[in-house]
């Protein structure tokens, strides 16, 4: 999990003022300053790229209590994020709030997470206790290999940055999507690849991020969205989400189902 990666991004989102017109009970001129917000004003707001403007504002304000909130809001319209949680995590340690940083390195660990925190001076604040070994103990475990998996193939390296696989039964190959290319590739039992699907298909592929295969009826489902590690990414469509349904068979676009 890249927590500078993730902040660093969202800071590209960054306006001068912290005054958002799209926030919840907007006064009269439809803005409201997001530097009074109440923690009840934060989990009342729906809009990602709302939310993400505010985490970049308070992250250069310093405003680590608002901060919190925010991610929090965040972490729970994107429960799959361990990036987010991970943020979460470190504000609330900056915060010094060591039940919070706890409680949540351990929701992590039972969702899966691993990571090795036992030298990570960030968690300064919160470390130094049986509670702290017991959350860095937990989470280390889950590094560690199980069963008698091996190495099925190894895909080439480069600007690609490949987050979701999915297996056509009917040709016998993977296929893999870039969040980078918002391409779909088909993969070989020695990981060579071949373009599938692309944007410049006229499909309008963004990042994509998973797929699922339904080989009886010969469709292709794709969570693309438009983030900021594509390489095509313009601000207009920033935080544009979507399900696009493809024939298997042919890499044919069928329909988009954008989401709110």
């Amino acid at each position: 999990m890249n927590i500078k990666r993730l902040l660093c991004c969202l800071a590209l989102l960054l306006a001068a003022p912290m005054v958002l017109a799209d926030a919840p009970a907007a006064d009269m001129q439809g803005k409201r300053d997001a530097r009074t917000f109440t923690e009840a004003e934060v989990n009342a707001i729906t809009s990602p790229a709302v939310l993400h403007r505010m985490v970049a504002g308070y992250e250069r304000i310093g405003d680590q209590q608002r901060l919190a909130w925010t991610l929090a809001r965040l972490s729970e319209l994107n429960p799959d994020s361990g990036d987010l949680r991970m943020a979460l995590a470190l504000t609330y340690a900056n915060l010094g709030d060591k039940s919070k940083t706890y409680d949540l390195l351990l929701k992590m660990k039972e969702q899966g997470y691993g990571v090795d925190l036992s030298d990570d001076p960030r968690f300064d604040k919160v470390r130094g206790t049986e509670a702290w070994t017991y959350v860095v103990d937990n989470l280390k475990s889950n590094l560690k290999p199980f069963g008698e998996g091996k190495i099925a193939f190894e895909l080439p390296k480069g600007d690609t940055l490949f987050e979701s696989i999915a297996w056509d039964p009917k040709r016998g190959k993977f296929l893999v999507g870039s969040v980078r290319e918002g391409k779909i590739y088909l993969a070989d039992k020695n990981g060579k690849l071949k373009e599938f699907i692309t944007p410049a298909d006229g499909s309008g592929l963004w990042s994509v991020y998973a797929m699922a295969v339904d080989a009886e009826r010969d469709l292709l489902y794709v969570n693309t969205t438009s983030a900021l590690y594509f390489k095509g990414f313009r601000q207009e469509d920033f935080n544009k989400t979507g399900i696009f349904k493809f024939k298997l068979s042919t890499g044919k676009l069928l329909r988009k189902y954008l989401l709110p």
